[in-house]
């Protein structure tokens, strides 16, 4: 089984960054992607050729089907809507598994309705414990359920709803990155460990771990330009097998203008270290391409480049 469970909301970045490592890494059994949908899945391809990957490729994934955030986070008829569009795609159950975003007022039960629904209703059932914290009057029809996998922070999370075996199978939910409120804070920001939950989560009686990657758990559309343009680098530390993240950071940042010109003062720093630490994996690779082509992929390549080197790096760890 997977032992890694990066949550994406399903941005087209972040829904390229999966197809792309999908393809880099086939037949995959360490990463197992969960993907909450923020767009209506019905007029976006970005889904269902993010599924045709991970099936073409050998993955087994997630994807949510009542999301808490993004365009459907409302809407009554969200479950039914993504639950048709899986139905549409390319998807198997031998791959797929349905995931239930639970928390309190998340509209399980028109998840389950939807899913029973489903021509692909065998397919495995996780849930993915979110904010506000569910309790037992948020269950619903999940307590008639054979949940496969528990993603939540701690197990103490399962157990308080007293509705579920004993014997449950959970997966350590780690908010790892703390999203600083301006990027101009993290100019002087020091090293810091980014995990260690790899090294202790089967003694600490979990099956996995799952983060937000270097995006985190904050939901936002997207937003201007910034101050000071941060690449946000993880790593693991051969020493002690710990991994680190590092913010490489942009000089020139007393207005918004020139993003390029902030990138490449950011990715020279980036590079600088990658080739004394003898890092390699091809988001790094992509990034050495891109300071030597002194290019400006734009901010969305950016994101998609350090979300990736984070899936290479846990990849190598959990191997």
């Amino acid at each position: 089984m997977s032992t890694y469970f990066p949550i994406f909301r399903g941005k087209q970045f972040e829904l390229i960054a999966i197809r792309e490592f999908a393809r880099a890494r086939p037949g995959g059994t360490i990463v197992h992607p969960i993907i909450e949908p923020v767009r209506d899945p019905s007029g976006n391809t970005g889904l269902a050729r993010t599924i045709t990957s991970l099936e073409e490729h050998g993955f087994r994934y997630t994807v949510i089907v009542n999301p808490a955030k993004g365009d459907l986070a409302d809407r009554g008829d969200a479950p039914a809507v993504i639950v048709e569009s899986i139905d549409a795609s390319d998807a198997t159950i031998e791959h797929l598994c349905f995931g239930v975003s639970l928390r309190a007022g998340g509209n399980s039960d028109d998840a389950i309705d939807a899913i029973r629904g489903s021509s692909l209703s065998d397919a495995p059932l996780n849930l993915i414990y979110d904010k506000p914290t569910a309790g037992p009057r948020d269950l619903g029809e999940l307590r008639q359920q054979g949940i496969w996998l528990h993603v939540a922070e701690a197990k103490s999370d399962v157990r308080s709803l007293n509705a579920f075996p004993r014997s449950f199978s959970c997966v350590q939910l780690d908010r790892t990155f703390k999203r600083l409120p301006r990027n101009t804070a993290y100019v002087d920001k020091a090293p810091s460990v980014f995990c260690n939950a790899h090294l202790y989560f089967e003694e600490d009686g979990f099956v996995g771990i799952s983060d937000f990657l270097t995006i985190g758990d904050d939901y936002s559309e997207g937003g201007g330009l910034p101050l000071a343009l941060v690449i946000h680098l993880t790593y693991q530390d051969p020493a002690d097998q710990l991994i680190y993240i590092r913010h490489f950071c942009s000089t020139s940042n007393e207005d918004q203008s020139d993003p390029g010109g902030k990138f490449l003062e950011a990715v020279s720093k980036l590079v600088a270290f990658i080739d004394d630490e003898g890092l390699d994996n091809p988001a790094l690779e992509q990034f050495r391409a891109y300071h030597r082509e002194q290019r400006f992929p734009g901010l969305g390549v950016v994101k998609k480049l350090s979300m990736q080197n984070h899936l290479y790096v846990m990849d190598d760890a959990l191997s």
